[in-house]
């Protein structure tokens, strides 16, 4: 039984046009906030270096995508409006990992492990278009919120290493630091909805509905640094 925090991962997404594709620049992935985990495993110890496991586990994490910026096509000066994405997660998981150990002494043992996983997902999207600076309007004004529920499943890999330390007998503490590769590219859009907005203003006199931009996202990335620690029991 283990409890874990991962941090990196994020949205790879893009916006475009058919028409104004070249005054869209897309910034930076946002800073995502630290995941959390839960996991428990069951273990097969093959002899005193080699064992396997099986387990299931269950993730949260908050993910950023890339800020879009528009910038307006008649050089009027100020940008028309900026795109923040972000995402909340909710993944199951089982894995199957083969772990290598160096007992130091017979409290204190190093492992090695790597292995493969399923993954689960359930994805809450969230977009929202500010407008950067609009005449008779407050700065920073969201002009048009889009969400949707998805759903995806994918294989992932995981690899690291770790100690066990023997609190009391056949009571291990355990601490593992691994990189996970879980990448959703397939996602299945559910409970969609677009927050129609009134048409968003180009320039003084041209208007245009946001509707004409195209939001999409290729992958969805879990993976990252996992760093986990808990308790093993021996019998």
């Amino acid at each position: 039984m283990s409890l874990g925090f991962f941090s990196g991962g994020g949205i790879n997404d893009s916006l475009s046009h058919p028409e104004y594709a070249p005054y869209i620049a897309l910034d930076q992935q946002g800073i995502n906030q630290l995941g959390g985990e839960f996991s428990l495993d069951l273990f097969y110890q093959v002899n005193s270096h080699l064992s396997f496991s099986l387990g299931g586990g269950y993730l949260m994490g908050r993910l950023k995508g890339n800020e879009a910026v528009y910038f307006n096509p008649t050089d009027l000066g100020p940008t028309e409006f900026n795109l923040y994405p972000r995402l909340d997660s909710t993944v199951y998981s089982v894995c199957l990992s083969a772990l290598y150990s160096f007992p130091l002494n017979p409290s204190f043992q190093i492992n090695v492990l790597g292995g493969i996983g399923y993954y689960f997902g359930s994805f809450e999207h969230r977009t929202d278009w500010y407008a950067s600076l609009i005449p008779l309007y407050e700065n920073k004004l969201i002009y048009k919120s889009q969400s949707f529920k998805g759903n995806a499943n994918t294989l992932g890999t995981h690899l690291g290493a770790g100690f066990d330390l023997e609190t009391t007998e056949n009571i291990f503490l355990s601490f593992d630091v691994l990189y996970r590769i879980v990448d959703f590219k397939n996602l299945e859009i559910r409970v969609p909805t677009d927050m129609k907005t009134p048409q968003f203003y180009f320039g003084l006199y041209e208007s245009r509905d946001l509707d004409d931009f195209s939001y999409q996202i290729q992958k969805i990335s879990m993976g990252g640094i996992l760093i986990r620690f808990g308790l093993k029991c021996r019998f």
